[in-house]
């Protein structure tokens, strides 16, 4: 059980990653191809595995965070986060910008989305990740549903409870399986919504 001190170091954390960020993005004048220039591995050092490790992760330890995971069939995955040694959550990392906002996609699912998916349904996994920090999205690979979205660096902070289900602690306890009872909608468009009542 993640106790109150616990939670607090937690959050203290994940605002000074976030601060981190936005620090990054100030120092590149709020510019989006600046931000885009900056590469995945940079992305995924400098703030997902950060993150992951905020989480309760050993992110120093391969048999714990193993990255560029072979998948006979699929290719490498970023990051398979294990354990007793076999992969539990399946990480694809992006860089800055590749990520299109929720309400941008068209059809299903994108292309990074079927991807990291791919990764985790490949090995009999129930969890995906796709991120580039800007964006995180955690799907039931199993079901293909989205069952945590956050859109912006804020839902870290906002939604941290929804987060705390990906420690690692959670994950052991299977915690994390709250995630899968649910499926995560982009709020009703309001346009949409006043076209139908007209």
């Amino acid at each position: 059980m993640i106790d109150n001190e616990a939670m607090s170091r937690i959050r203290q954390d994940i605002e000074k990653l976030v601060t981190s960020y936005k620090s990054l993005k100030k120092s590149k004048n709020d510019e989006p191809k600046e931000m885009a220039a900056i590469s995945e591995a940079n992305v995924r050092a400098d703030f997902i595995d950060r993150l992951f490790e905020i989480l309760g992760w050993d992110i120093r330890n391969p048999d714990e965070y193993d990255r560029e995971h072979f998948i006979r069939g699929a290719g490498f995955a970023d990051v398979a986060l294990k354990l007793d040694k076999k992969p539990t959550i399946f990480i694809e990392a992006k860089r800055f910008g590749v990520i299109q906002h929720r309400d941008k996609v068209k059809g299903d699912w994108t292309l990074e989305e079927r991807q990291s998916i791919l990764y985790a349904a490949s090995k009999n996994c129930k969890w995906a990740i796709l991120t580039n920090f800007e964006k995180f999205r955690v799907f039931n690979a199993l079901t293909g549903l989205t069952v945590l979205n956050f859109e912006s660096v804020d839902d870290y902070v906002k939604r941290l409870w929804d987060l705390i289900h990906l420690t690692k602690e959670f994950v052991l306890s299977e915690k994390i399986d709250k995630l899968g009872a649910r499926e995560e909608k982009e709020p009703i468009d309001k346009e949409f919504l006043g076209l139908l009542n007209n």
